[in-house]
Formats: structure tokens, C-alpha cells, sequence
């Protein structure tokens, strides 16, 4: 057969055959086995691979380019079918990795990591649960892609009674220098519920918080600051800051200074409130919790209970860490 003056021969074919094979392997583009899902080192190598199939072909392109003119037509037309198809199916992953600004975030300058998330993974790192007795077990809050601080998701929860704790073992316990949590709170809507930012001690008979210091929202639509101290002298010493404005991610910091026995809370970066650590049946700094309660106590000791169901409530960049 020929095609104005150019001839296709039985080898010509056979090029041809094994070019179409090689523009369309499995799945558009080829794969490397079990690293294309994995990390994002992996997929520098899966693009790496990439750019070295193309190669290949653009070599074997100009090998071809002066055997057969309606090859020519046919590869082109085949390239560019290629690309589109890269870009519509094969470069989709099944399992997506998150984008690297919705990792995990870093701890201040100066400090030590001890756990840090930014909720665009899962909760394998944190405990499975919040158990004060057995009675009161609280399960855990969820991830959501709703609204982030940074990248696409953050954390939430549908309920009251559910909470999401981080767990020191007690060798790792902090008992001196700064240990500190530092991260970011957000409302949507007014939902009259308790939900907090906090760090503190294990009570040890049980799973709960003896002592306790965080910031949060209050049922009465308020930012507060948290003090709870099962033992002490004032049990409650929360104080309220300011009302909720909504849809601002508040940078929420609170701070244990052993040597100089404080405790420093900060809202967007101003320090709001300072109180006196307590010294008795004072250990360390244990436990890292996003809790969202049924009810809370003030410091005169009423109980005050918080509207249930799905509210709109988010915690998001979340660093746990000591200096």
C-alpha cells in the first residue's frame, strides 16, 4: 500500500505496532508498582518515570519521522491524545495525598516539636478515645474538608461529649522549661457550645484532666479563657475575652512556664490573661485535648449546659510543644 509516495512496509508496520503499544501502556501512562500512592517522594519518582517514557518517545519519534508520513499523522494524533488523557485520568490518583499546605505544621522558633497536625491525613496519631471514668468516654471528633485554616481541611465535631486527646507516656512528661500548645479556632455560626483548645495534666486515677488550661468558645457565644483545677482552691477560673466574630480563625496560644510558675494565654498573638501555676499536686504537662463539652461550669459553680447537635465549630493547625 502506499499513500502519496510513501511506502509502508512489513518492518514499518511492526514499528508502528510496537510505537502505539508503547504511546498507550496500562492506565494511559505507566506506573511504578507500589510507590505511586505512597509519600510525595514517590511521586517524584512516578513523574520522574514520566518525563523519561517521553523521552523515549521523542527519540524513537525522530527515528520514525522520516519512514512513514501517515505515521507521522497517526503518532502526533496519538501524543496529543495521550496528553489530554494524562491530564483528565492518568495523572489522578486514587488515594491523593494531601498538598504540602495541609501537613503537618511546625513548631514556634526556639521550641521542640512534640506532636503537630493540620488534619489532612487522619487521626492515627491521637488517642482513640477520651475516657474520664467509665461512665464518661468520649469518642473522638472527625476531619473535615468544609473550611481550613491552611490547605482543605480541619477538624469538627457533630456532638457534645466528644473530644480528641494526644497522650504523653510518663517518662515524656513535661515538668520543667515551657510546654505549650499553639492553634486555631473558627465559628461559622453561633452555636452556644463548649468547645476548647487545652493543655494539662492527668488526673491519675483516671483518664480525665485534673488540671487544665486552654481557650475556647463558652455557651454564651464568648472567647474564654480555661482554668481548671480539680484540686484547687478555686476549681473553676475561667474568664471571658470577647464575644465570637464569626468566620475569623482565632490563633489561640497558652503557654505552662515552670520557672517563672505562670500560665500565659494569648489571642492572635496579645496576651490576655496570666494566672499562677498551682503548686500542689502539680507533676507535668501530660495531655493535649480539643474537648467539646455537655455542660460547663462557671466559677461561681453554676452548670451551665450547651446546645447539642451539629454545630460550626472548627479547630485546625494545632502544634503541641515545649522549649
Amino acid at each position: 500500500a502506499s499513500y502519496r509516495g510513501d511506502s509502508l512496509s512489513a518492518n514499518n508496520i511492526n514499528i508502528f505496532s510496537r510505537g502505539l503499544s508503547f504511546c498507550f501502556p496500562p492506565y494511559i501512562l505507566p506506573r511504578i508498582p507500589g510507590k505511586v500512592n505512597e509519600a510525595e517522594e514517590g511521586h517524584l519518582i512516578y513523574y520522574t518515570y514520566i518525563i523519561y517514557t517521553y523521552i523515549r518517545m521523542a527519540i524513537m519519534t525522530i527515528s520514525l519521522l522520516k519512514r512513514s508520513f501517515m505515521f507521522r499523522r497517526i503518532f502526533f494524533l496519538s501524543t496529543a491524545f495521550a496528553c489530554v488523557a494524562c491530564v483528565f485520568f492518568g495523572c489522578n490518583n486514587s488515594n491523593p495525598v494531601s498538598s504540602a499546605s495541609d501537613g503537618n505544621p511546625a513548631a514556634p522558633e526556639g521550641a521542640t516539636l512534640i506532636i503537630s497536625d493540620g488534619f489532612g491525613d487522619n487521626l492515627a496519631k491521637w488517642d482513640k478515645e477520651y475516657m474520664v471514668t467509665s461512665e464518661q468516654i468520649y469518642p473522638p471528633m472527625q476531619i473535615t474538608n468544609l473550611v481550613a485554616h491552611t490547605g482543605s481541611h480541619s477538624l469538627t465535631t457533630d456532638s457534645n461529649r466528644t473530644a480528641l486527646l494526644f497522650s504523653l507516656l510518663p517518662q515524656d512528661r513535661v515538668e520543667q522549661g515551657i510546654v505549650g500548645v499553639h492553634g486555631y479556632i473558627m465559628a461559622k455560626a453561633l452555636g452556644q457550645a463548649n468547645f476548647t483548645l487545652e493543655i494539662g495534666q492527668n488526673a491519675g486515677s483516671s483518664g480525665g484532666l485534673g488540671k487544665s488550661w486552654g481557650i475556647g468558645f463558652d455557651p454564651n457565644d464568648s472567647i474564654k479563657c480555661k482554668c481548671y483545677d480539680m484540686l484547687g482552691t478555686v476549681i473553676v477560673g475561667d474568664t471571658m475575652v470577647k464575644p465570637i466574630e464569626l468566620n475569623h480563625w482565632y490563633k489561640c496560644v497558652v503557654e505552662v512556664d515552670f520557672t517563672a510558675k505562670t500560665i500565659t494565654y494569648y489571642l492572635d498573638d496579645a496576651k490576655i490573661w496570666t494566672r499562677t501555676l498551682p503548686t500542689s499536686d502539680m507533676y507535668g504537662i501530660d495531655r493535649l485535648l480539643v474537648f467539646r463539652g455537655q455542660t460547663t461550669e462557671r466559677p461561681n459553680y453554676d452548670v451551665t449546659s450547651c446546645k447539642e447537635g451539629k454545630q460550626q465549630y472548627y479547630a485546625d493547625d494545632i502544634v503541641f510543644y515545649k522549649k
